[in-house]
C-alpha cells in the first residue's frame, strides 16, 4: 500500500512511525526494516 502524506511522528530506534494522509483518512501505522544509518533520515527519505 502507498500513502501519501505527512509524518506525525517516527520512532526512529524502533523503526515505527505513523502518517497523516493527505485526504484526511485515519493515520496509517509504518514499520521500517532498514539499517539504522538510513532511518535517522525522515521516514518518507527513507522508505522512497
Amino acid at each position: 500500500m502507498r500513502v501519501n502524506g505527512t509524518e506525525k511522528f517516527f520512532n526512529h530506534p524502533c523503526g515505527f512511525g505513523l502518517i497523516a494522509p493527505k485526504d484526511g483518512g485515519k493515520g496509517v501505522f509504518v514499520h521500517v526494516a532498514v539499517p539504522e544509518n538510513l532511518v535517522c533520515r525522515p521516514l518518507m527519505t527513507a522508505i522512497n
